[in-house]
């Protein structure tokens, strides 16, 4: 089962890799995908980034309040939306509450970051699975993971106030992916509202 987990931003980025390393030691099964640390060298990353959304299962979504409006992020979100079915995109939140979700991450069911939310995710991930492993089985994986005694989201620095996010470089988005997957996101002008802000002539972005 393949899990595309999208990120932007330092803490963003920071929450992608930890769950990357995770959820393989609760769901054997999971096989995580996160940009940049899973590009090899030499790799054209935008292909790269594009077979992932095309084949991915499931989507997780990393959200904190410094990328409520990257472009990058609702980009991912909009293709992963278009190319799953309802309820296998996730966006987790770290030090947010539900209310500050609007725009187009608002239509998915947020979970937080922390013990109860975690424990949801992974329970949402192993329903979606063909082989989903035992309720009680699943619930000694977890306890012995260490999520319920130490929660994800205690693991990372609170964001300070005015905090500048160092932003990821990278081409712009129509440029980046193949036009199969830019099309499954949005087109016209919800495409222009999805990506209010953003240069999609040919000049440099930022994640």
């Amino acid at each position: 089962m393949k899990v595309f987990i999208s990120w932007s931003g330092t803490r963003s980025e920071t929450l992608a890799k930890a769950l990357r390393e995770w959820f393989p030691l609760v769901l054997n099964y999971v096989e995580p995908w996160v940009s940049q640390s899973d590009i090899e060298a030499g790799e054209r990353w935008g292909i790269e980034v594009a077979k992932e959304l095309e084949s991915s299962n499931f989507g997780v979504i990393c959200v904190t309040r410094e990328n409520l409006t990257s472009p990058w992020l609702l980009f991912e979100s909009g293709a992963l939306a278009k190319s799953m079915q309802d309820g296998r995109v996730i966006p987790l939140l770290l030090d947010l509450d539900f209310k500050e979700i609007s725009g187009p991450l608002a239509q998915f069911q947020a979970k937080k970051a922390e013990q109860a939310g975690i424990k949801e995710l992974v329970l949402s991930l192993n329903k979606a699975a063909a082989a989903p492993i035992p309720d009680q089985r699943l619930e000694n994986y977890f306890r012995l993971s260490g999520a319920i005694s130490k929660p994800i989201s205690r693991q990372f620095p609170r964001a300070r106030p005015h905090q500048k996010v160092p932003a990821r470089r990278a081409k712009s988005l129509r440029n980046s992916y193949p036009a199969s997957v830019a099309s499954k996101c949005a087109s016209g002008t919800q495409w222009m509202t999805i990506h209010r802000g953003v240069d999609l002539g040919g000049t440099e972005s930022t994640r």
